[in-house]
This record gives C-alpha cells, sequence and structure tokens, in this order.
C-alpha cells in the first residue's frame, strides 16, 4: 500500500515539476545551456514578427535542437553540418552566426562567448544594427581569440543555412 502512494505522490510531483518556468526552479543551469536559451530569447525578442507570421512557437529548442534558426560556429567551421539532428552544444569560449532560417528575415546575429559569458551584436550590417567591424574590434580585445580567420568573420554571411521562397526575395533590413 505505501508503495502505491509513494508512487502517486512521485507522479504528481514529477507533472507539477514539469510545470514549472526556468526562473522559478532551483536547478542550476551551465552557462553553456543558458547561452542557448539567450540566443533564442534574442531572436524572440528582436524578431518578434515571427511567432506571428511563420511559427507561433517563434524560435526555440526541442532535444536541444535549434529550431526555426541556425547557429553556425566561426571558430570551428569543421563542426557545423545542416540539418542537426543532434543536440547543439557551444564552447565557453567561442564565436557563433545565429539567424532565423527563412532568408527574408535573416537578420544575423553573432554571439562572442569568453570564459561563458556572452556578447551579442545584432542585426549586422542593417540600417540601425551594429557593423562587422564593431564585431571584429570587440574580437581582438579578448586574448582568447588569438589566431582568430578574421575572413571567416567578414564573411560570417556564407557559414549559415537559409531558405527562400521567392528566389527574388531579400534580407529586409534596409542595408
Amino acid at each position: 500500500m505505501k508503495s502505491i502512494f509513494l508512487m502517486i505522490y512521485l507522479i504528481i510531483a514529477t507533472a507539477f515539476m514539469g510545470c514549472k518556468s526556468i526562473e522559478k526552479t532551483d536547478i542550476e543551469v551551465s552557462s553553456v545551456d543558458s547561452n542557448l536559451l539567450k540566443i533564442a530569447n534574442v531572436l524572440n525578442k528582436h524578431i518578434p514578427e515571427y511567432s506571428t507570421s511563420y511559427d507561433s512557437k517563434g524560435f526555440y529548442f526541442d532535444k536541444g535542437i535549434p529550431k526555426n534558426f541556425f547557429i553556425y560556429s566561426l571558430t570551428d567551421t569543421s563542426n557545423n553540418k545542416f540539418p542537426i539532428e543532434e543536440p547543439i552544444g557551444i564552447n565557453k569560449n567561442g564565436i557563433y552566426h545565429f539567424s532565423p532560417l527563412r532568408y527574408e528575415i535573416s537578420f544575423s546575429h553573432i554571439a562572442v562567448i569568453d570564459s561563458g559569458n556572452m556578447e551579442i551584436f545584432s542585426f549586422l550590417n542593417c540600417k540601425n544594427g551594429e557593423t562587422i567591424d564593431e564585431v571584429i574590434e570587440h574580437i581582438k580585445s579578448k586574448r582568447v581569440f588569438e589566431g582568430v580567420d578574421f575572413t571567416i568573420i567578414r564573411n560570417y554571411r556564407n557559414y549559415g543555412y537559409y531558405f527562400q521562397i521567392d528566389p527574388q526575395s531579400k534580407v529586409m533590413c534596409d542595408q
């Protein structure tokens, strides 16, 4: 009888724990995991029209796999593949290009992560965004990134995945 009550208790407790939001739990999220969540949240904040026009869930992770956007390492390009079929991981030191998959709203962002601390540069080379030169200056100020290939950083748009519905569409950022 005690085992039945214990089982019922565990089922109810598990159900309630599953309903808690991340902010309210006592579970500590590693800096890598929290940086992944920050990346998705930045896109949702900066491109809110995505959830109203394309997918009501917006940008999110499903079992560690980014949905509706990509994250591409600019420091280890051999590690990038698409479609992403396994949970993504990011390093505590790295430079990542991330953007929505839809070409017309593929506003590029770059995350520079130094010892787990992330700085995000948004709407790169758009009219009201930051510039790739600002990103490069920031990277140069970090000793951990000595030896980075700045050709790859400058050509960040070549390191990502986009799809177009209309072949004449362009990125809507008033370059």
